[in-house]
């Protein structure tokens, strides 16, 4: 993981140094996006970071890709009734599973920019995502009606349990203010969901999103 990091860095700053002009056609950026990742009704909160490079296709639209680390969470609840008589039997207790989900993400997302003014674009965007599964790690809190709280640490799930791959659909808009001939400042609100699969059996009618907001620099080359 740290190698894809460092090699991320260097060839941001490599490019960096590089010459760009009012016509160029490219951008790198580093990104970070806190999110609430939910699943139906419970969920938590997470985030993805890594690099993007985009390429314009014509004057207002671009074709995105990068590659992104991503660590989503959820939450689920869950009572199950005891048979106490006096002081004799099992309490009722709630159960609180947290889950935590890593990703090395590649994404293929499109950008429309419907505003073109000299110091600010918005643009809404669209696309899908290859989503390479890292791993789950859960931790399970157990609280009786009385009584003190049971917490176990967090546990890793054997990653031949779930799927490698994990595709997800993202929509959204961003504003791109440009700071000057080179740099750019941006933010993307966007929702995904994900697409049920060995890793994330969400039953009938489930699913699981994420709610975020894409913040990152980026230069033009």
């Amino acid at each position: 993981m740290k190698n894809i990091f460092t090699i991320s860095f260097l060839l941001f700053t490599f490019i960096s140094f590089s010459q760009s002009d009012s016509t160029s056609k490219n951008q790198v950026g580093i990104f970070y996006s806190p999110n609430y990742c939910g699943y139906q009704f419970d969920g938590g909160y997470g985030y993805a970071t890594g690099i993007n490079y985009a390429r314009k296709l014509t004057r207002r639209i671009s074709l995105n890709s990068g590659l992104l680390f991503s660590n989503q969470t959820d939450t689920h609840f869950d009572t199950a009734l005891g048979n106490l008589v006096g002081d004799v039997g099992i309490k009722d207790t709630t159960y609180t599973y947290r889950n935590k989900y890593q990703f090395i993400e590649i994404p293929l997302i499109v950008d429309y920019y419907f505003v073109q003014r000299e110091k600010l674009n918005v643009f809404v965007l669209g696309g899908i995502t290859a989503n390479y599964f890292l791993g789950r790690k859960t931790s399970v809190e157990m609280t009786p009606t009385t009584g003190p709280i049971v917490k176990n640490g967090y546990t890793d799930n054997p990653i031949s349990n779930f799927s490698t791959f994990v595709f997800s659909a993202s929509i959204g808009f961003g504003m791109e203010y440009k700071v000057n001939k080179d740099w750019n400042i941006v933010l993307e609100p966007e929702y995904t969901i994900y697409a049920p699969s060995k890793s994330f059996n969400f039953g009938i009618g489930g699913y699981m999103y994420a709610l975020g907001v894409n913040c990152g620099v980026t230069r033009n080359f």
